[in-house]
């Protein structure tokens, strides 16, 4: 739903896959949104566009891994923030 009213948004909330273990899940959800606030990552402009229709003039959207494999890899290169407060340890 896309509405031209400025005081009309929408929120794409997404939950993480139904086989994960909630606990573990959340808190590291909770872990990378805690370290972009730290390390004050911008996460760009706000996308005031329809995302699965033709957007021209704004660029290519970013994507999100697409399998289990690409999101492991994704986490083999940035995964200190898990072990922010001793949530999570080393094995």
């Amino acid at each position: 739903m896309v509405s031209k009213n400025p005081k009309v948004k929408r929120l794409e909330f997404r939950c993480p896959d139904p086989t994960a273990n909630p606990y573990l899940a959340f808190s590291a959800l909770l872990l990378a949104g805690l370290d972009g606030i730290k390390n004050k990552i911008d996460p760009g402009q706000p996308a005031d566009y329809d995302l699965f229709e033709e957007h021209d003039g704004h660029g290519a959207v970013k994507q999100v891994p697409g399998s289990l494999g690409e999101s492991l890899a994704a986490l083999e290169k940035d995964h200190d923030f898990l072990y922010a407060g001793g949530v999570f340890t080393r094995m």
